[in-house]
């Protein structure tokens, strides 16, 4: 390696410590691209002690995805700064074997470390027990990352995971997120569950079953949806959550909107906006989605 190259290493590496934001983002790029004739110099890096730095190192030697680089990492993923390990558990996903490493955090104190376990466990088909018990996690940041590993990255076995979180003694706003997290699966065993949720008796199940079948976006969903709808109008349903829901699930499946404009909402008239309606586990036990209504 020339001194020039070298120089430069040094050059980028010291920006990584001292500079700013841009400047960084920069560097890191300028150092991805290097690749290997910077690789010890990033190593050095990732034993700094500065966190900052510990985190860039992670970061780069996550792209990098050197064999030698997991075991680096996997101790960086039990650093003291979160920060540190958030960006180890990211870097840990690109490794085959990263689960082993990244699975014990689901329990990390941290939510935006969990945040990331979340999106990182959707890569492992195997750790789909331990990714859908995040969906029982108290914060909505970390449910909403679980619901997009199983959703876009279609994780096997993420039904039945789910199926058996659903026995667990949960509180009503986790109930809610594990119902509607079955829609997002795709499977289409989750279809007569969901549809039995949309006659329970809390309204926070209802709006979780519907939530669910929006999400399933298969065709079979909308007649259950359509018949809640149509039931709710008859007997004269209360919540307008639970219709809100429905609706905003009767657009996810692309209905016609003429037919959705011909079935009437209680309130204003004004139609269910679905950007008002709070994702899956956001709906807290004393929010005007009340338990019991009927």
């Amino acid at each position: 390696m020339g001194q020039n190259f070298a120089d430069e290493i040094s050059q980028l590496l010291s920006t990584l410590r001292r500079g700013k934001a841009a400047a960084r983002d920069r560097a890191r790029e300028r150092l991805i691209s290097i690749g290997a004739p910077a690789a010890e110099s990033v190593r050095i890096l990732a034993l700094s002690r500065s966190w900052s730095a510990r985190m860039e190192g992670a970061a780069i030697l996550g792209e990098w995805k050197f064999e030698e680089d997991f075991i680096r990492l996997s101790r960086l993923s039990e650093d003291a700064q979160w920060v540190v390990r958030r960006a180890a558990v990211t870097a840990l996903s690109g490794y085959p074997q990263g689960a082993e490493a990244i699975a014990p955090l689901a329990a990390d104190p941290e939510p935006l470390v969990r945040e990331a376990v979340a999106l990182a466990l959707g890569r492992f088909p195997d750790q789909a027990a331990v990714l859908c018990r995040l969906f029982a996690d108290s914060r909505p940041s970390v449910v909403r990352a679980a619901l997009a590993s199983v959703q876009s990255l279609c994780v096997p076995g993420a039904y039945e995971a789910l199926s058996k979180l659903l026995d667990a003694e949960l509180g009503p706003a986790q109930r809610h997120r594990v119902i509607a997290a079955l829609g997002a699966t795709g499977d289409l065993r989750a279809l007569p569950l969901l549809t039995e949720f949309l006659e329970h008796p809390d309204s926070r199940m209802r709006v979780g079953a519907a939530e669910g079948l929006g999400a399933m976006a298969r065709p079979q969903a909308e007649s259950p949806l359509r018949e809640r709808l149509g039931f709710a109008m008859l007997t004269g349903e209360r919540d307008l959550r639970v219709r809100r829901a429905i609706h905003a699930a009767l657009r996810r499946l692309k209905s016609e909107a003429a037919d959705l404009d011909s079935l009437p909402m209680a309130g204003s008239g004004d139609g269910a906006n679905p950007r008002e309606l709070p994702l899956p586990g956001e709906a807290a036990p004393d929010s005007d989605c009340e338990g019991d209504s009927g």
